[in-house]
């Protein structure tokens, strides 16, 4: 299953999910700590804003509820078959608020979106991700611009702001296709590694590594792929060149045709010789 969405945390706690989308929602809960700390998080923030015992038993109170039933300004809605009973009880006008509390606290989607999103899974999954690379020189590290050496040895950091994405693939794509792996190392036909993890919600943390490939003069473009499972080197370099056939330079080719990723590359041009 994949990270669960703010709205469905929330159909989870009041019980109006169906039986197997809550089951599946309650293992997919046991396993990862990102959607379990959203879902402590809306629980704090519904215990905090429930009422007090006694807050609205006055009799005014029921007066003033009797009074809007006459006026018609209330409704019934069938009731929902219910796994448990909910664990707060929100009268309107704290459920106004919980509603405001979570418009502010995590992004929309856009318009077409029929409830929250956690970060990383929106529309634009690649705003939450980047990568820097840097050259390795006399006077230490160099952050890169649009040219490098073709004996350029690399190091790279990281900025992974979503909730979802704890692996990471670093490597390049030159005019005639062949692929230069970054992260995870990948040097040995038949061996078939995996992506690296990495933090969430971490900014610029650098990678370990400095790596060198004999790079050939003429257009390079890095990509950072991001992904919540691990992804294969195989899989990911079939991608590629199915993608390159497509695009036919690398010019606009800013994105691999793989779902459920965050995506960030760079256009680069390799001067020197190899």
């Amino acid at each position: 299953m994949k990270c669960a969405r703010n709205q469905d945390l929330l159909r989870h706690l009041a019980g109006s999910l169906s039986p197997e989308r809550a089951a599946a929602l309650e293992e997919h809960l046991t396993h990862c700590p990102h959607c379990k700390q959203s879902h402590d998080q809306i629980v704090a923030a519904t215990g905090r804003l429930a009422a007090d015992p006694g807050e609205f038993d006055g009799p005014e109170i029921a007066k003033d509820v009797m009074t809007l039933i006459r006026m018609g300004r209330t409704s019934l809605e069938p009731a929902q078959p219910k796994r448990f009973r909910p664990i707060w009880m929100l009268v309107p006008a704290a459920a106004g608020a919980l509603a405001l509390l979570l418009v502010l606290a995590w992004p929309h989607t856009g318009p077409d979106s029929d409830g929250f999103q956690i970060r990383g899974s929106g529309e634009d999954p690649d705003r939450w991700v980047s990568v820097k690379a840097f050259r390795s020189g006399q006077e230490g590290y160099q952050a890169l611009d649009d040219q490098l050496q073709s004996n350029d040895s690399l190091a790279f950091s990281y900025r992974n702001l979503s909730q979802c994405y704890h692996h990471l693939m670093v490597f390049a794509v030159d005019q005639e296709g062949q692929v230069f792996w970054y992260y995870p190392a990948h040097s040995q036909q038949g061996i078939n590694p995996a992506s690296i993890a990495i933090d969430s919600e971490a900014k610029d943390v650098p990678l370990p590594d400095q790596v060198q490939h004999p790079l050939r003069p003429g257009s390079l473009r890095l990509f950072a792929l991001f992904s919540a499972e691990p992804l294969r080197v195989n899989a990911v370099e079939t991608a590629v060149a199915q993608d390159l056939l497509t695009a036919e330079s690398l010019l606009h080719w800013q994105r691999i045709n793989i779902p459920d990723t965050g995506q960030h590359s760079i256009l680069w041009t390799v001067i020197g010789e190899p």
